[in-house]
């Protein structure tokens, strides 16, 4: 056995020492791609910003619950609910009543 810092693995026993669960050692953020886990900051495939989306496992980042990024008060019209602003489904439907109206 030879000495090592914290965070460093123990390859023979196949155990970790401490900081990083992590068969090599990486930054906070990085992905643990065998074992489909995170060390840390992104919950993520491959590293990406907060709000970006997992398309693969349907989860987000942080900001927009999107399937695409949008802003506030935009829809998505594929759950039919809303990030924001707007209570509508789709975003024509409050231009039409508008319409109606006049």
């Amino acid at each position: 056995m030879f000495r090592r810092g914290k965070g460093y693995v123990q390859e023979e026993k196949g155990r970790f020492t401490g900081g990083e669960r992590r068969i090599y050692r990486r930054k906070k953020g990085d992905v643990q791609e065998e074992k489909g886990k995170f060390t840390g900051g992104e919950r993520e495939i491959y590293r990406r910003r907060k709000g970006d989306v997992q398309e693969e496992n349907g989860i987000f980042t942080g900001g927009e619950r999107e399937t695409f990024r949008r802003r506030k008060g935009d829809v998505q019209g594929e759950k039919g609910r809303c990030s924001g602003g707007k209570k509508e489904m789709f975003r024509e439907r409050r231009e039409t009543i508008n319409i109606l109206l006049k």
